[in-house]
Formats: structure tokens, C-alpha cells, sequence
């Protein structure tokens, strides 16, 4: 892939790693509906041409230990999220430090079966036990970081959505979910980064093209389709606190 794709534009390289090449043994991209995952894996290739040992190295993190060790997968994990749960300063990965362990490990059983899309998350988190995942969701809810209560700014429209929700447009009130008593079963979102929630949100929304009967029907998908488009931001920072 260094050598060749310089040979490729950005739309075939992601049609390419989206539909994988028949009679090739390449298989098509492991996860139903996740373009943004693709999207980061395109801009990964094209930057592999110009890359070297040390800068894979540095990007990879912890990760290129492997899952051999009970260390080995939590630095695993790592990679990406961060030995802090803090994700590494990027943006659209998600802050796991402080987040409920009933609803990590819940997540991980979800990737791990496929009842939750994520061609990464879900490669991860099949490689581990029932006990590893649990385990491991202990260690990041243990570290300092996201909290009920964290979230709020002087936003006033981005507050109604939050703390009361849209009742003419049949938006609950986030807060009705996402609060401390439901952390359990829906992850804390205070504190979590603004850019990580946009981005969901819009993921869920789907395409413009596609007609509301047509998309997901799932909860979260039809919340974020009543949400104001232009109010996408402000919720967003409003619950990170920004």
C-alpha cells in the first residue's frame, strides 16, 4: 500500500477499502454504516508513501505490542485512547477515563458480537474474554476524567435541548438519558469532547438524500434527527463544557 497509493485518488481509495477487490482476498470494509471510519483509514494510506519506520512507530503508540499480555492488551488500547484514557489529545476519539465500567464492558460485549458497527473497535474487542473486557473497563473508569455534572456553559439554546429537551418536536431532554443515574446503561457525556459528540450526532442524523423512513429507527439516530441542525455545535459543546 506505501508503494502504491499515490496511484489512487481519494474516492477510489475509498471505494476500494469500502467494497475490498473480488478475487483479490481483500474483504470489504468490516462494519456496516461507518463511512467516517473508512474516511480515517484513507487518509492513513495516503499518508504512507511519505511515512517513515519511526513516525508508524509514534502514531501506532502502544499498540504494536499487541494483545499478548494482560499489559499487552490494555497498551493495546492504549494506542489509541491514551495510558490516561484521555485519548492522546485527538479529537475524535473518545475520553474513557471516568466513564461508568458496567456500560465499557457492556460496549465491548457490543462490538465484540456486532450488535454495535465498528470495523476497529469491533477487530479489538473480539480478541478479548468476557473477564478482559470487564477487567479492562475497570482500569479506564478508574482514571480521572469525564463525570456526570462536568458539562454546561452559558449557552442558553444549547441548554433547553440538554436540561429540558425540544417537547414541540418531540426531543427528550438529554439529560432524561445521559445523567448520573442512568450511567449504567447510557455512557456519561459531560465532559466528553465536543468534536467526538458533533460527530456522532451527525453519523446518527444520516445522509440528507436518504428520506427519514429509510434510516436507522434505533434511538439515538432518531433523537439526533430532531435535533436542529445548526444546534449540532452548541449541544456538543454545551455537554463537553467548552
Amino acid at each position: 500500500m506505501s508503494k502504491n497509493a499515490k496511484e489512487w485518488t481519494d474516492r477510489q481509495l475509498f471505494w476500494i477499502l469500502e467494497h475490498g477487490v473480488k478475487f483479490s482476498g481483500m474483504p470489504a470494509w468490516a462494519a456496516k454504516d461507518r463511512p467516517d471510519e473508512v474516511k480515517r483509514m484513507v487518509a492513513f494510506v495516503r499518508r504512507l508513501p511519505t511515512m517513515t519506520p519511526a513516525e508508524y512507530r509514534v502514531l501506532a503508540g502502544s499498540n504494536a505490542q499487541g494483545f499478548g499480555s494482560a499489559n499487552g492488551r490494555f497498551d493495546s488500547c492504549a494506542g489509541c485512547h491514551g495510558e490516561d484514557g484521555l485519548g492522546r489529545g485527538q479529537r475524535e476519539i473518545p475520553i474513557l477515563a471516568g466513564q461508568n465500567p458496567a456500560y465499557l464492558a457492556a460496549a465491548l460485549e457490543a462490538y465484540a458480537t456486532g450488535r454495535r458497527q465498528s470495523a476497529v473497535m469491533g477487530n479489538a474487542a473480539a480478541q478479548l474474554t468476557p473477564e478482559e473486557r470487564v477487567a479492562l473497563a475497570q482500569r479506564f473508569a478508574a482514571m480521572p476524567g469525564i463525570a456526570p455534572g462536568r458539562g454546561g456553559n452559558n449557552d442558553m439554546a444549547a441548554r433547553q435541548i440538554v436540561e429540558r429537551g425540544l417537547p414541540d418536536k418531540q426531543l427528550p431532554a438529554c439529560r432524561s438519558c445521559h445523567d448520573a443515574a442512568g450511567a449504567k446503561r447510557f455512557p456519561v457525556i459531560d465532559g466528553q469532547r465536543s468534536v467526538y459528540i458533533a460527530e456522532r450526532l451527525r453519523h446518527w442524523r444520516g445522509e440528507k438524500e436518504v428520506v427519514d423512513a429509510r434510516k436507522d429507527q434505533a434511538t439515538m439516530p432518531v433523537i439526533a434527527r430532531r435535533i436542529p441542525e445548526d444546534m449540532i455545535e452548541p449541544v456538543a459543546r454545551y455537554l463537553a463544557g467548552e
